[in-house]
């Protein structure tokens, strides 16, 4: 019955891992559902925040291009005023 010491190191590790891991415990329904609540109101915060940013860099964009236009516009009545002195 000489076993090898790798073999009893092995085992002794083994069952050290295995008592050191907690069991599996009984989640309450209602904390459960607290949680998944939760999260579920988080995802639809980050959706809702998604979709506003996206409003705001499509307005952002669209003032960007009035202000274009605009400049371009002046440009053209500075161009005929200098023409026309």
């Amino acid at each position: 019955m000489g076993g090898r010491p790798e073999t009893a190191l092995f085992f002794f590790l083994f069952i050290l891992v295995i008592l050191w891991l907690e069991p599996i415990k009984f989640q309450d329904p209602t904390k459960r559902e607290a949680y998944v609540e939760k999260i579920r109101n988080a995802k639809e915060k980050r959706r809702e925040l998604e979709v506003e940013r996206m409003h705001e860099k499509k307005r952002f964009k669209e003032l960007e291009a009035e202000k274009l236009e605009r400049s371009k516009e002046d440009l053209d009545r500075m161009r005929k005023k200098l023409l026309k002195g």
